[in-house]
């Protein structure tokens, strides 16, 4: 594996460190030391992706391309069979997704927090996030804030809530949310 073609952008005493890492890795690699390799190889993600993330919190503007890429990596964090298996990692990467304006971060927060995947369980957080998927017209974010009030376990019960939120989830044709209606 090419560890240090990953490294791309940065400012360059940041870029220095990642890529000792990152070549480091390389060295790792090639001489069958993997475990360390892929330790090095995560040194040089995480120095420069704290530094993407405080940049692009810095950002008046939304950053779309930068916050996919969050997301992107985010995901691959949270394959339990993949090598990049780091959920607390992901949860930050999820976040800069999210204030970056990505929805479906938004969506996979609150249920990462909900479902306590990878994170402590945290109902309030996981509403806020669901709450915030829902406002840019998530139907994923509808339909399990409709389930949560409508059960009542998580939060209180709110059988109006619940309907409204499934009606909307409904209609942007999301098939759970319909049977959940009887439509």
């Amino acid at each position: 594996a090419d560890y240090t073609a990953v490294i791309d952008r940065t400012d360059e005493q940041t870029y220095v460190q990642a890529q000792a890492y990152a070549g480091r890795a390389d060295v790792n690699d090639s001489t069958g030391r993997t475990s360390e390799a892929q330790s090095d190889y995560d040194a040089a993600l995480a120095l420069l992706t704290d530094k993407e993330i405080e940049k692009s919190e810095k950002k008046p503007r939304k950053d779309y391309k930068t916050a996919w890429q969050f997301y992107d990596w985010a995901k691959a964090c949270m394959d339990k069979n993949g090598e990049n298996y780091n959920p607390e990692f992901a949860v930050k990467l999820f976040t800069a997704a999210a204030n970056g304006g990505i929805t479906v971060a938004k969506y996979k927060l609150g249920k990462m927090f909900l479902n306590g995947d990878g994170v402590e369980k945290d109902i309030p957080k996981a509403v806020e996030w669901l709450k915030q998927a829902a406002v840019e017209e998530n139907e994923f974010a509808e339909y399990a804030l409709g389930r949560l009030y409508l059960q009542g376990k998580e939060v209180e019960k709110d059988t109006i809530a619940a309907e409204e939120y499934l009606l909307q989830a409904a209609k942007r044709g999301n098939k759970y949310a319909a049977y959940l209606l009887g439509k």
